[in-house]
């Protein structure tokens, strides 16, 4: 069995050697595999994101925001430190996990749930003490399932860098009110960061207070036909 990875899904091929195939010792072989022999493994998504511990704060809890029940996700969680990992269903016992090194770490969550299903509860670092260890978002993220991600990022005064797929699956959001409310230290957005959320009606206060931006990305919002609320989408980025 051989697996790979694409667009953060895990593909296998599997095949049984015939009895008569025989390899010389020392030699080295090719063997070559048609695009239509892969199959998904399970179909395995992951979402990978970068945290380091703080001097106030070394309790990373992930930011999930009203979840469904128990039996609602199907996720399992890798805290990057080689240490533990840990499983989540659903409910309000949302996992956390305490560091003892200065990091970085970078979490790894995955989950065989298909993407075009919910794959984990609404994201948002809103009133989140953990919100300060937040370094870089490294991958898109899980699909929500979510219609808004409003403070999704908010007050995650570390965050630097995100990745420009970011928001690829999760297509059913109408709203980015003040997802990166207060992230002072991003640096800057990549273009394509909403290209796949042609449902989105609302930007307003989207980056309010991201001072260390320098540029918007020409075509930033250039596949979101239906936004219509820009309000304060980037006052405080002292900085443009």
């Amino acid at each position: 069995t051989i697996s790979r990875e694409t667009n953060h899904q895990w593909y296998a091929f599997e095949t049984t050697l015939g009895e008569e195939m025989y390899y010389e010792e020392g030699k080295a072989y090719t063997a070559t595999i048609g695009a239509a022999d892969w199959t998904k493994a399970g179909i395995i998504t992951e979402m990978k994101f970068t945290v380091k511990p703080t001097d106030d704060q070394s309790e990373f809890t992930l930011p999930f925001d009203n979840p469904d029940p128990a039996g609602a996700y199907n996720l399992t969680i890798d805290w990057g430190d080689n240490t533990s990992t840990s499983t989540y269903t659903g409910g309000n016992e949302i996992p956390n996990h305490t560091y003892t090194g200065q990091g970085p770490y970078q979490i790894t969550i995955t989950t065989p749930v298909p993407v075009s299903e919910a794959q984990m509860p609404m994201w948002s670092f809103d009133e989140k003490v953990s919100a300060p260890m937040l370094v870089s978002m490294d991958t898109p993220m899980l699909n929500t399932g979510s219609t808004g991600f409003y403070y999704s990022f908010y007050e995650c005064i570390n965050l630097t860098t995100i990745d420009q797929g970011l928001f690829a699956n999760n297509t059913a959001v109408e709203s980015f009110s003040d997802c990166f409310d207060g992230c002072s230290s991003l640096t800057a957005i990549p273009a394509g960061l909403f290209a796949n959320n042609t449902a989105v009606e609302s930007f307003s206060g989207c980056f309010v207070d991201c001072i260390s931006l320098t540029d918007i990305p020409a075509g930033l919002f250039a596949n979101n036909k239906a936004a219509n609320n820009f309000e304060s989408c980037i006052v405080g980025c002292s900085s443009l």
